[in-house]
């Protein structure tokens, strides 16, 4: 009786056992349901979000903007202005690298790099380049440029010259006639005047100075001519000259040409500027420039030749200089070359000389700049120390 009485208390116990065990796991299994709601709840909190819906106006203007946007970032990395100042230190390491913005063509005419008293050169004889290739295209600017040195200049488009800014010592101007002391050849002709031509040659007369075999060719000197070419298949047509140098009208070039150099062996100089038919029936203006080595100077002598405002013509005479004796019986004179039998047919409207090497090429020009790339010529007989451009807007 007291064993199966046992039995039943144990069955109890456990039972209450189970139960209590069965209740702890429904426990746990609630709080890990309820951890995963909560790790779930947090990932769609931090991950996922609502979209919002975009305005009309925005959809209409955002797909115009972005355009614009990358044309604007375009224009402005290739049309944004450059630096203000650009400086080539000639003589210094680096003026002739063509990998920088703004450098130093090296051309036969211009010397090794030099240094004296602090101060760094090349010696230039003739011609050289200044290149600007900036990084940002050039749209509407205005560019200065300038040049620092003895004996150099800046060639700019046009040369701007004005004969009567000069005091000249012989001047012929058939506006205000021909003087007494011009002389005809024939004698018997007359030079006739017209009107917005000048004066005109016939193709058989010329003037000449009388007593003047010596004078215009012993030192440095510059000549001046307006002229209208009419014969156009005629060669060594002169405007004006003496033995041994001379202004040509030719069918095909304009020539200055100097010589002979030195002595009776001496060679001759040729300055030439090549033209075309259509030359021929119109105005032209030129300037020849003689301007021989100076004694004692480190300066070697050039001549020039300007052609409409323009420098057409550059020669390094060295230390030159024109031979006087050279047929020394012959006088200045306009219309004929004694070295030919052709006279010059067409209008001379004024021909002057001064007995000066007329600077007339500046230190420093200003051009409106557009595009990519700007080749300054400078030319000179002597020490090139710094070459300054400046961009302003335009």
């Amino acid at each position: 009786m007291r064993k199966k009485n046992s039995s039943k208390s144990e069955l109890e116990a456990l039972r209450k056992h189970n139960e209590e065990l069965r209740a702890e796991i429904e426990k746990k299994h609630a709080e890990l349901h309820q951890a995963y709601t909560d790790v779930k709840t947090l990932k769609e909190h931090i991950y996922v979000h609502e979209p919002k819906e975009i305005p009309k106006y925005l959809k209409i203007i955002i797909p115009l903007i972005i355009p614009l946007l990358i044309i604007g970032y375009i224009v402005y990395s290739n049309v944004r202005s450059p630096d203000d100042i650009y400086t080539i230190k000639v003589g210094s390491l680096g003026d002739n690298d063509s990998s920088r913005e703004f450098y130093l063509n090296q051309t036969p005419d211009l010397g090794v790099a030099q240094s004296y008293d602090r101060k760094s050169f090349r010696m230039l004889n003739g011609i050289t380049y200044a290149v600007f290739k900036p990084k940002a295209i050039l749209r509407n600017k205005l560019i200065t440029v300038s040049v620092t040195g003895e004996n150099v200049s800046i060639v700019p488009p046009v040369i701007n010259f004005s004969y009567e800014d000069y005091a000249w010592d012989l001047k012929l101007d058939s506006n205000s006639g021909i003087s007494k002391q011009w002389k005809t050849y024939p004698e018997n002709k007359t030079i006739e005047i017209k009107e917005d031509c000048g004066a005109y040659f016939d193709g058989k007369t010329r003037l000449y100075l009388s007593d003047t075999y010596d004078e215009y060719e012993a030192g440095p000197f510059t000549a001046y001519a307006e002229w209208t070419p009419q014969k156009s298949n005629e060669s060594f047509q002169q405007i004006i000259g003496h033995y041994n140098w001379e202004l040509i009208q030719n069918e095909k070039h304009l020539q200055f040409f100097i010589g002979r150099m030195n002595d009776k062996n001496g060679s001759f100089y040729y300055l030439t500027y090549p033209i075309t038919n259509d030359f021929f029936n119109e105005s032209h203006n030129v300037i020849a420039i003689y301007s021989p080595k100076i004694d004692n100077s480190e300066y070697e002598g050039y001549a020039e030749l300007i052609v409409d405002g323009m420098l057409v013509s550059r020669k390094n005479i060295k230390k030159d200089v024109i031979w006087p004796n050279y047929n020394n019986a012959v006088d200045l004179s306009i219309g004929r070359s004694m070295h030919s039998e052709k006279y010059y047919i067409g209008c001379i409207g004024r021909a002057m000389i001064i007995n000066e090497a007329l600077g007339i090429i500046p230190k420093n020009i200003e051009i409106f700049a557009e595009g990519e790339e700007f080749v300054i010529p400078i030319v000179g007989n002597g020490n090139l120390e710094k070459v300054r451009l400046v961009v302003k807007n335009g």
